[in-house]
């Protein structure tokens, strides 16, 4: 059944929402000078992706029981091509409000990726340690594709503007329809009308599962950590640190390179310590670079090389902690579409309160974001102590 759902597609397809976000971060400079914005507008770009990125799976799930898996990623994609499009012409049909609403439209069609990936996964490996494996080595994709993604933004925005990087969007629409047209279905088709009655009864049974909200919290509290990453990395290496688009973007690699490493050392942990342990090491790598970064900061020494030095050993550790908690998260519930869906919104959920956050900054943008990610780790560490005693 491995061989039916190439690693590579998992990769490509649940990435699908995290390169819609972070592909023209590079480019928010540019956009905040375009459209004459405020710092908060433009940290508004991010958040409301990420509020459709919330509310798009909480549809996806039920839908797919009924109407299959594929059916709804085409419907996805689509919204996603053609919200890119809206994005992309934003300047001259309505300015930065359509550019908004395209971007919370956008999140709603790319998040068919992620919930459905996850779903397609539950499909197909049942057994625990199986699915650990495959979820840590699919999660390469939030290492290797927004990390690719952020670095071709860069080289995008460098030539030839924030809006090319919607157009190279559009192509990867494209690709990932390719992909998805080679896919199995791998789940039976529901006879039976979803209604709104159906749908309430569907997430009534399981979001009563403990477990699935505090793992999900968890996951959430990672992603914060990187979409925050995303959204306030661009601004402070171009205000404070002075880094043309193409410099950020290659300096980027490092972070989703120790990403990436992360994912796979993940993996291959899984075969030896339990999820929790695991977790734990993951925890306390992340927090250690979160701390050293907090330390430059507070110290004013912080330069280009150890702000991604130290946010690189942070994300080291945080494909142990949300690998691990995305598997268990679903592990006892038998709807898997709708577990999943509910595990994407709160983990999404957590991630944009997370991101939120950063509007109280009463101080440097970059003290206030390091001290956000030890905090989180912190509160990461505390939630997972609390859910072992359960």
């Amino acid at each position: 059944m491995q061989k039916s759902i190439p690693l590579y597609t998992l990769i490509i397809l649940v990435s699908f929402a995290s390169v819609a976000a972070v592909l023209f971060t590079p480019g928010l400079p540019q956009l905040q000078s375009q459209f004459q914005i405020s710092l908060a507008d433009t940290q508004l770009t991010v958040s409301l992706f990420l509020l459709g990125y919330i509310l798009g799976p909480l549809v996806y799930g039920p839908l797919a029981n009924r109407h299959g898996r594929k059916p709804m990623l085409y419907i996805g994609i689509s919204i996603a091509f053609i919200s890119a499009l809206l994005c992309a012409l934003a300047p001259y049909i309505g300015g930065f409000p359509v550019f908004l609403m395209a971007r919370f439209m956008l999140a709603l069609g790319a998040s068919a990726g992620l919930t459905l990936t996850f779903t397609m996964i539950s499909d197909v490996f049942t057994d625990i340690l199986q699915r650990r494996k495959v979820i840590a080595y699919t999660t390469l994709a939030f290492a290797i594709m927004p990390g690719l993604a952020v670095s071709t933004g860069g080289l995008l925005v460098a030539r030839w503007g924030w809006q090319s990087c919607f157009y190279a969007y559009m192509l990867y629409c494209v690709l990932v329809t390719v992909l998805v047209f080679r896919l199995p279905e791998t789940k039976p088709v529901h006879l039976g009308d979803i209604t709104f009655k159906k749908m309430y009864f569907q997430y009534a049974l399981v979001i009563r599962d403990r477990k699935l909200w505090l793992y999900s919290i968890i996951w959430g509290c990672t992603t914060g950590i990187i979409y925050t990453f995303s959204a306030i990395a661009p601004i402070i290496s171009h205000n404070t640190l002075d880094l043309p688009a193409d410099v950020f973007g290659i300096y980027n690699l490092w972070v989703f390179t120790g990403l990436a490493i992360g994912n796979i050392l993940s993996a291959r942990l899984a075969s030896y310590f339990s999820p929790e342990k695991v977790m734990a090491a993951g925890i306390a790598v992340a927090l250690g670079g979160a701390i050293a970064l907090l330390l430059c900061t507070l110290c004013g020494g912080l330069t280009a090389v150890y702000l991604f030095l130290w946010t690189t050993v942070l994300f080291l550790g945080l494909p142990a902690v949300f690998s691990n908690a995305s598997a268990l998260a679903t592990a006892h519930c038998s709807d898997k579409a709708t577990a999943s869906s509910l595990m994407n919104s709160i983990d999404l959920c957590a991630a944009i309160t997370v991101l939120s956050l950063m509007g109280l900054a009463q101080q440097s943008m970059a003290t206030m974001m390091s001290t956000l990610f030890v905090v989180m780790l912190v509160s990461v560490a505390l939630l997972l102590w609390w859910v072992g005693r359960r």
